[in-house]
């Protein structure tokens, strides 16, 4: 039977620099529908401009009578468009240049919202960090301390098996305690993983 084992309890913060939020994934999606507003805004402001058309056709007609498979047409066609009522279409422009507007506030609200989640969540973190370097230094020492007690007892004949399984209940509640702080430290570094990624 194989039973996982990890080398240690805590995941790894791959980025302690919360700064760096600017190239999260998440952020990029809001910049690139931003980019596809403006260049829609552009699109819209071209069709304002004066238009060249240029047409070129080639057909055969094939009658039995007058023509046959040699017998080629051709034409050419140049055109100049040239917006004189631009009124629907300025319209246009105006609604594009709002959209932008909103694709702009829109990526600006994602930013302040991912810093002050990512500050929000680094917070908790070192909150997390100080509760279990407290565990560590202080905690589970006192447990361990507690069941050495309670063994050498035991051994000694001072108390009996329920005795000691009454006493030792402190000890497994110290080190479960312990095991939760940790498995809340591992979620916030998944968490600040995840929003420090790039």
């Amino acid at each position: 039977i194989l039973i996982p084992k990890a080398d240690q309890l805590k995941a790894k913060l791959l980025a302690a620099d919360t700064s760096t939020s600017n190239n999260h994934p998440l952020l990029k999606v809001y910049q690139q529908e931003e980019m596809v507003a403006t260049s829609a805004t552009k699109v819209e402001q071209s069709k304002l401009l004066p238009a060249i058309n240029l047409g070129y056709n080639n057909t055969s007609l094939i009658d039995g009578v007058r023509f046959d498979k040699s017998d080629r047409f051709q034409s050419f066609q140049i055109g100049l468009n040239v917006p004189i009522f631009g009124g629907e279409q300025r319209n246009a422009v105006k609604s594009a240049k709002i959209n932008e507007n909103y694709r702009k506030a829109e990526t600006a609200h994602a930013v302040k919202q991912l810093s002050s989640h990512i500050k929000s969540t680094y917070l908790q973190y070192q909150q997390q960090l100080l509760i279990v370097s407290e565990f560590e230094h202080n905690g589970l020492k006192t447990a361990a301390e507690i069941t050495r007690t309670l063994n050498r007892q035991l051994a000694n004949g001072a108390i009996n098996y329920l005795e000691w399984t009454l006493l030792n209940k402190e000890t497994i509640e110290i080190n479960e305690s312990y095991l939760e702080a940790i498995k809340q430290l591992n979620n916030l570094t998944i968490e600040l993983n995840y929003l420090l990624s790039q």
